[in-house]
């Protein structure tokens, strides 16, 4: 595709078919033309409106303080006449279609699709063209028809059907070429034609404020000249250290603030940067200042701030050690006349802002959930939180909103959470909420989590109740949990307990762990204890495990013993292992250690694997050597796997190789699997082919596994297919699969499975 996608939807609007808009335009324009559609875009989204203009009555209503959002493309698709429904969407919930035109727009196939398409919903008067390059009309000016820089559909009338007429379009055109029109006025244009106040509303009021603007920096001229070195101190990079975060308008500042001696004492804490009396930058770092994920903020090691010209925050990037981008949040500004105060913060990947939908982990349960291997890992519609605010700026409540800004649930069943706080920042009481906002328990019954911290702001006390306050069991085999910890924070001791709250066992077999720690806060030696306190192996036969650390504070090496102290084999087969990092925090050796510290073939029949990764920090390649460091087989067939991802991160193929590199079949006897996804993130296709690149049967008798998920990320179909693409049984006569679910307690009230020919199964 030669247009980009970036959409920011308010979560507050509809369509163009109830009258009310989500995006002030849409850009359109040839990927080749970025440059000045990233300025523009940028340009007319944070451009203040006069305040002599806000609430003016334009052609669509009063005037906001800003024209946000703008829609903008991103991702190249490819050339077909089917441009989605996302961009339809977005085309059809535009107030305006700006396109700039140029030779390189003129040919986009892309660019024409959308000109035309917006013309065919009856909107040729919305329209703005700039021209940067070329010529319009050339052909009928004599000129070389590669020098025309207006598409076919700008040129032309379009039909209500979308048909291309013959009869020639007059565009209202500005001229941004060589000699035309100057930046400004360019702009001054496109806000007029997007508000309907015309140009001389925007240039008068544009120019008073330069003026203004040229006096004001001549004033802080002379300030600063008398207060240099409080400016300069305003300036500088401050640097402070923090115990953990809490959320203050929605966005994090530090709580409980700790020398830097005590954070180098610390498994993690938050390191500060600030500037200008703002937090630009929050690493999350271990004792030694390595930069950490934190499992609390989406796995990112790093967030970076930033604001508008106002000083409101309104993005976050999450960032991996690396640097690259996993997610953001986008701050949208405060609805000014709702009370309590309400704000929308949506998520999105990449530097464009495209929207993404949560996964169910990080859409709400951030609490202790059991883990159900049969489920698979979903996506629920969820793209936006509703945040509403207490008078002092902590976070009230968060509502999960879908694309459309209706309520949506997230893969628990759970639309929401309310937050109840005693005398800190940290929440006491974290209550699940219904789509009307009443409390309702998860598909897990759970209702709220009770909690308590200490003085570091760190969890002490978790227990999960029901509606009736009543503490709830589950299949991990506790109801709450406690954590000690020593003098400067690190976590030393966890203890389990049931619903009585006597202690129980956990689903790994132990009742409470204690933790042992060096001067870094590096976790050396934790062990394992059953109800009575007495030592007990776990359930991977582990009673004491401990651990050696690089001056990073990146684990190297590990060795398990039993009660006693000595030695003992885990259930995967090692003793212990060792490890190898890259600087960017990848590990890139795992290695296997018998009882005496020698290399053994694990389990699995290889001694150690090697990692690579993608400049994403993806994994694209993981092989398995022998012990002396030649390539073997693993019990599954094969010696290497290479796997390609999305940009998104998303596995989309995997394949297997032997020892001499040569394509393999795997144990489940194909040698490349490819997979789809939804726009949610969810896989709903998974083919399998041989060495010969030719579809092939997986060892359960299927080629092609497709599924289907309702709104929550609920898997609702799963049915299988031959290598002819034709419905097909599984090895236990099963081709589909068919849930259906109460949303009350979003269990899946009935599950059907039927044969090919479409017979019920018993």
């Amino acid at each position: 595709m030669e247009a980009d996608h970036a959409s920011k939807p308010d979560g507050t609007s509809k369509d163009t078919r109830t009258g009310t808009f989500t995006y002030w335009a849409f850009i359109s324009y040839s990927r080749k033309d970025e440059g000045l559609a990233k300025r523009l875009h940028r340009a007319i989204e944070t451009y203040p409106i006069p305040r002599a203009l806000r609430g003016r009555i334009g052609r669509d209503g009063p005037l906001p303080a800003k024209l946000f959002p703008i829609f903008r493309d991103r991702e190249e698709l490819p050339l077909s006449s089917d441009i989605g429904s996302s961009i339809e969407d977005a085309l059809r919930t535009s107030r305006y279609l700006i396109v700039l035109c140029s030779p390189n727009s003129a040919k986009s196939n892309w660019v024409n699709e959308e000109v035309r398409r917006f013309k065919a919903m009856g909107r040729e008067d919305r329209i703005l063209a700039i021209m940067l390059d070329g010529t319009p009309n050339a052909m009928r000016r004599g000129q070389n028809p590669s020098e025309e820089c207006f598409c076919p559909a700008l040129a032309h009338d379009v039909a209500p059907d979308g048909t291309i007429l013959d009869t020639r379009a007059e565009p209202i055109a500005g001229d941004f070429r060589e000699n035309g029109e100057r930046w400004s006025i360019i702009l001054m244009r496109c806000l007029a034609g997007i508000t309907g106040l015309g140009y001389d509303s925007f240039a008068r009021r544009d120019a008073a404020r330069r003026r203004r603007t040229r006096l004001l920096l001549a004033a802080c001229g002379i300030l600063a000249a008398a207060a240099g070195i409080g400016l300069w101190d305003h300036l500088r990079l401050k640097t402070s250290h923090h115990a953990n975060l809490v959320e203050h308008w929605g966005g994090p500042v530090g709580w409980v603030e700790i020398p830097k001696e005590i954070a180098s004492q610390r498994a993690d804490s938050y390191r500060i940067e600030s500037t200008r009396g703002k937090i630009r930058r929050i690493i999350h770092q271990n004792g030694h200042g390595t930069p950490i994920p934190d499992p609390e903020w989406f796995n990112a090691a790093v967030q970076e701030l930033q604001y508008d010209e106002s000083g409101e925050l309104r993005v976050i990037e999450y960032q991996n050690r690396a640097g690259h981008i996993l997610l953001q949040r986008q701050f949208r500004p405060r609805l000014a006349d709702a009370n309590p105060p309400t704000q929308d913060i949506a998520f999105s990947s990449g530097r464009e802002h495209t929207s993404i939908a949560l996964s169910s982990s990080d859409s709400s349960e951030r609490q202790t959930r059991p883990y159900d291997p049969l489920e698979p890992s979903v996506r629920a519609e969820i793209t936006t939180h509703r945040v509403t605010y207490l008078p002092d700026g902590r976070t009230g409540s968060i509502h999960y909103l879908d694309p459309f800004g209706q309520p949506a649930a997230d893969a628990d069943g759970i639309f929401g959470k309310r937050f109840s706080y005693q005398n800190d920042p940290i929440p006491n009481t974290i209550v699940n909420l219904s789509a009307d906002g009443a409390p309702a328990p998860n598909r897990h019954g759970i209702t709220s989590i009770l909690q308590t911290a200490n003085r570091w702001g760190d969890l002490e006390v978790i227990r999960r109740v029901d509606a009736m306050g009543s503490p709830v069991l589950l299949a991990d085999g506790y109801a709450s949990l406690k954590r000690i910890h020593d003098a400067v924070g690190n976590l030393s001791k966890l203890e389990f307990f049931d619903a009585e709250g006597k202690p129980s066992l956990h689903a790994d077999r132990i009742s409470s762990a204690t933790y042992q720690r060096d001067r870094n806060g590096n976790l050396l030696t934790w062990s394992y204890f059953d109800i009575g306190g007495k030592p007990v192996r776990n359930r991977v036969n582990v009673s004491i495990e401990r651990t050696r650390y690089n001056p990073r504070g990146e684990p190297i090496e590990s060795r398990y013993y039993d009660e006693s102290g000595k030695p003992i084999m885990h259930t995967d087969g090692m003793a212990g292992i060792l490890q190898q990092w890259d600087e960017t925090g990848n590990n890139t050796h795992f290695e296997y250690l018998g009882l005496n510290g020698e290399r053994i073939l694990n389990i699995n029949r290889y001694c150690y694997t090697t990692t690579r990764y993608d400049a994403l920090g993806h994994v694209s390649e993981r092989a398995f050597f022998g012990i002396n460091g030649e390539p073997v087989m693993h019990k599954d067939g094969i010696s290497r796997i290479v796997e390609t991802r999305d940009k998104e991160g998303r596995l989309t193929e995997r394949q297997y190789f032997g020892t001499a590199n040569e394509p393999v079949v795997n144990r489940g006897l194909y040698h490349l699997s490819k997979s789809r996804f939804d726009r949610r993130g969810n896989e709903i296709e998974i083919r399998f082919f041989g060495t010969d690149g030719q579809p092939v049967l997986h060892r359960d008798g299927i080629s092609i596994i497709r599924r289907s998920f309702d709104p929550q990320g609920r898997l609702t179909d799963y049915a299988v297919f031959g290598t002819d693409g034709k419905p097909c049984n599984d090895t236990f006569g099963i081709h589909r699969h068919h849930a259906l679910y109460d949303d009350a307690s979003h269990n899946p009230t009935q599950r059907n499975r039927y044969d090919k020919n479409g017979r019920l199964i018993p």
